[in-house]
C-alpha cells in the first residue's frame, strides 16, 4: 500500500472501462465519478489509460477519496504518464498491490488484480466497454463475488459500448444517474457522508455569469446554443464562459461545449 487506506473505505464502487474510450465514455466516467466522489463514496479503478484516469481524477476533483489497484508492482507507476495522477491519489487515498514492489509490468497480471478492483467495492460500474474488454471481466468477478453490476447505456452504433450493452442484456442495471445506483443501496442513504468542495458562492458570480450559467445544464450543449439561450452577443457569452470555468462552475468540453459541473 502506498497512501492509506481507512475504516470507511468499504463504502466503495469500481468504476471501470476501455482504455480507448469515446469523447462520451470520457464524459460519462468523469460525471459518475465525480458524483460518487462527492457523495461520499470511495472510488476504485486501475489506473488505466482511459475511463480509469478519468475515476480517478473525477473523485479527485470532487474532493472524494479514490484508490488505484495496479497489475505491477509500486516501486513504479504504469503508464508513466500517470505518476502524477498516482501522487494525487496517495495524499488522500491509496495505491495498492498485490505484487511485489518491483514487478513489472505484465499483460497477464492486469485481469488478475481485475478481482481486487470489484472484490473491494458494493458494486461496479461499466462506463463503456468494447465486447472484448478487462472491464467486463472485471464485472463478471463482480457477479461471482456477490456484488452488484452496473452499466451505462451508450449510443447502439458504438462498438465501445456493445459489451456495456450486453451486460444490460444479461442483468446489469442500467444507470443514468447516481438515484439508480443508491437505490441498491438502502443501507447506505444514512451513512453515508457527502464531500464538500469550494466552489464560487453567490456574490461571486456577476449577472452576466449568471444569465449564462442559468441556461446550461448537466448535460453538455454547444456554445451556439449557448448564445441564443441567453440572448446575448457572442463576446459577452464566451466571457462569461471563460470566468464560469476559472470558478470551476462549468466545465469546457470538445467541439465547443459546455456542461455544469455537479
Amino acid at each position: 500500500v502506498r497512501g492509506h487506506l481507512e475504516p470507511t473505505d468499504g463504502v466503495a464502487i469500481a468504476i471501470v472501462g476501455t482504455r480507448r474510450c469515446s469523447h462520451y465514455g470520457r464524459e460519462q466516467g468523469r460525471r459518475f465519478s465525480e458524483l460518487l466522489g462527492g457523495a461520499g463514496f470511495v472510488v476504485v479503478s486501475g489506473l488505466a489509460r482511459g475511463i480509469d484516469g478519468l475515476a480517478h481524477r473525477g473523485a479527485l476533483a470532487a474532493g472524494g477519496r479514490t484508490i488505484a489497484v495496479l497489475g505491477n508492482g509500486l516501486s513504479a507507476i504504469y503508464p508513466a504518464e500517470h505518476a502524477e495522477l498516482a501522487d494525487e491519489i496517495c495524499a488522500s487515498g491509496a495505491i495498492i498491490s498485490e505484487n511485489g514492489m518491483d514487478v513489472a509490468p505484465d499483460a497477464k497480471n492486469f485481469p488478475r488484480r481485475n478481482r481486487i478492483i470489484s472484490g473491494l467495492t458494493r458494486g461496479t460500474i461499466v462506463v463503456e466497454a468494447p465486447e472484448r474488454s478487462g472491464a467486463l471481466i472485471t464485472a463478471r468477478l463482480a457477479t461471482e463475488q456477490g456484488r452488484e453490476v452496473f452499466a451505462v447505456p451508450g449510443p447502439i452504433t458504438s462498438r465501445t459500448s456493445r459489451g456495456a450493452h450486453r451486460l444490460i442484456q444479461k442483468g446489469a442495471k442500467l444507470i443514468t444517474s447516481v438515484d439508480d445506483i443508491l437505490e441498491e443501496f438502502g443501507d447506505l442513504k444514512r451513512t453515508l457522508q457527502p464531500r464538500t468542495r469550494p466552489q464560487a458562492t453567490a456574490q461571486d458570480i456577476s449577472p452576466l455569469e449568471e444569465k449564462v450559467l442559468n441556461v446550461l445544464e448537466y448535460e453538455p450543449i454547444h456554445f451556439n446554443d449557448v448564445v441564443e439561450r441567453a440572448t446575448l452577443s457572442t463576446t459577452d457569452t464566451a466571457y462569461a464562459l471563460f470566468s464560469l470555468t476559472i470558478k470551476k462552475l462549468i466545465a469546457e468540453l470538445e467541439g465547443k461545449r459546455y456542461a455544469k459541473l455537479p
